[in-house]
């Protein structure tokens, strides 16, 4: 019998995936609470490893050769009566991949409720669909570590082959953007290791002419431009304002630009560290929505700084929920109109994504001396949307404070 009084959770694994399960190992065995004891493929062995290993935790799949994952169940309920186990299989409203972000975020958050009220210590999203749309929110939402088969197999992958790493599918948000995780930056780092600066970037030979052509002009716009001054935190992320210095934090970020859908289909733009930490991708989204030169390069300023592997990539986090402004009303993308609550669409730093396109828009609205009144009014309206989505109360402050309220 295992020791009631160590720290770490004891762990069986029971899934007939090799892959995912190994993945799922690793990923557990890098958790400083958790020991996996056991693992196979097999039903017919689960008995016999959780006789031996004493688990407080089996994570098992519903289908597996030997014995199902509902019958090893059933036996283990009489072989190991101390323990107390909890099995769900939404099978009465499956197929999850035919429904909406929203739809599947609520059913995965309906079962991860029941499983808690049976006492779960962990919970295991077995599921594709689920692990993309709702696991960000789940672990926003839950007090327990929440795993899914995206993560655990991305990195599996990405340990064995680079090349590997680059067939695994792209996580999505229900809302407006591609996301990764602070896990996924750090295996990417592994990976690559820290980049060194670009020198100029180039377009696949994918790249449709007339985003190509949108792009390089919208470049050429900021590059145009002359400011009198800037911000603290503005010189220590761009230097002053004007088109030299954004030209710069570019050219020494983004090596290359691609086409690709981005986990969504409202995204406009990404970068996806464990492809390639300095190249950023576009959607058609980028010339197909009717907004203003200077917010495409909020976004793609904003991807811009996702390059930066030697701070892991800038990471988002997960909005509240509910997430509302200071009217009461549900916060919403600007571009897309998607409701951000819960998503991984938020900053906790002025110094991530959010909070530099926060602070390269405001600045070029106080400061540019070559721009039209509508840039200047377009910039400000844009940069108070990206400073909503700071979260964190002493950063939105030092925003505040520099930026002169």
């Amino acid at each position: 019998m295992h020791n009631p009084s160590t720290a770490k959770v004891r762990v069986l694994l029971a899934d007939d995936h090799q892959m995912f399960r190994e993945a799922l190992c690793h990923l557990l065995q890098s958790q400083p609470d958790m020991h996996v004891v056991g693992q196979t493929g097999d039903g017919m062995q689960v008995l016999d490893l959780a006789r031996k290993t004493d688990p407080q935790i089996v994570c098992m799949d519903i289908s597996m050769p030997g014995m199902d994952g509902a019958e090893v169940t059933r036996m283990l309920r009489a072989a190991l009566p101390h323990e107390t186990l909890s099995y769900l299989g939404d099978t009465a409203r499956v197929p999850y991949g035919t429904k909406s972000a929203e739809v599947v975020r609520r059913y995965a958050s309906n079962c991860a409720r029941f499983l808690l009220g049976q006492g779960a210590k962990l919970l295991v999203i077995a599921c594709n669909t689920a692990s993309a749309y709702a696991m960000e929110s789940l672990r926003a939402e839950l007090a327990v570590p929440v795993v899914g088969v995206i993560e655990p197999g991305a990195a599996l992958a990405a340990a064995a082959s680079p090349r590997a790493a680059m067939e695994q599918p792209v996580p999505q948000s229900g809302a407006d953007l591609f996301y990764f995780t602070k896990e996924q930056a750090d295996l990417a780092n592994k990976i690559f290791g820290f980049r060194s600066e670009a020198r100029g970037y180039t377009f696949d030979a994918d790249v449709p002419a007339d985003i190509q052509s949108q792009m390089r002009s919208d470049l050429a716009f900021v590059a145009g431009l002359l400011g009198s001054g800037a911000t603290k935190l503005h010189h220590q992320i761009f230097g002053p304002v004007g088109g030299a210095a954004y030209s710069k934090f570019f050219e020494t970020r983004v090596s290359a630009i691609g086409m690709n859908g981005c986990g969504n289909g409202n995204a406009v733009a990404c970068v996806i560290p464990f492809w390639n930490p300095s190249k950023m991708w576009l959607t058609k989204n980028y010339i197909k929505f009717s907004h203003p030169q200077v917010s495409r390069m909020m976004v793609v300023y904003h991807e811009a700084r996702h390059t930066e592997s030697r701070n892991g990539n800038w990471p988002h986090a997960s909005c509240p929920r509910p997430f509302r402004d200071a009217q009461g009303r549900d916060m919403k993308s600007i571009w897309t109109g998607a409701l951000l609550a819960g998503e991984p669409a938020c900053d906790e730093t002025p110094f991530g994504s959010y909070g530099s396109s926060t602070i390269m828009l405001k600045n070029i609205a106080k400061f540019c001396t070559n721009c039209t009144d509508k840039v200047k009014m377009d910039a400000a309206l844009y940069a108070d949307d990206q400073l909503g989505r700071i979260i964190d109360a002493d950063a939105r402050r030092q925003m505040q404070d520099d930026l002169g309220r």
